[in-house]
């Protein structure tokens, strides 16, 4: 019997659809992700590297499940803060989520959100914001 067509098949039409059924990562509540502030916590504080890291991302969960406008923000923060342990780069990368949200991210902000999680090291985050400027 030759079912792995059909399953095949079956999965290659739920991924397909799923674009459509899901809702945007705007929408902040998904079926697969956190629902509460609290949820959001528990997945998200664990990754953080550093007492700050573990505020900011605290924080960005209250923002992202408030009666609030700071939904770009708390997802770019949770997007790109966790991995990272340098004091600096989670200040900048911050700034840079701020910055985005506002007004849209400049080509500085762009490649500070690129570059930047991750780092560890206090004078690699120095030196990749020096090279985001020029």
């Amino acid at each position: 019997m030759n079912t792995v067509p059909v399953i095949s098949g079956y999965l290659v039409a739920l991924v397909a659809m799923s674009g459509s059924l899901l809702p945007s990562q705007a929408d902040a509540v998904w079926p697969f992700g956190p629902n509460s502030a609290e949820e959001c916590r528990d997945e998200y504080v664990r990754d953080g590297k550093t007492d700050l890291a573990v505020r900011l991302i605290a924080r960005a969960c209250t923002e992202l499940f408030g009666d609030n406008d700071r939904e770009e923000w708390a997802d770019c923060v949770l997007e790109h803060v966790g991995d990272t342990g340098s004091e600096t780069a989670i200040k900048l990368i911050a700034k840079s989520c701020s910055n985005k949200a506002k007004n849209g991210a400049s080509k500085r902000d762009k490649c500070l959100l690129k570059k930047l999680p991750g780092t560890d090291s206090e004078l690699a985050a120095k030196r990749t914001a020096y090279s985001c400027n020029s």
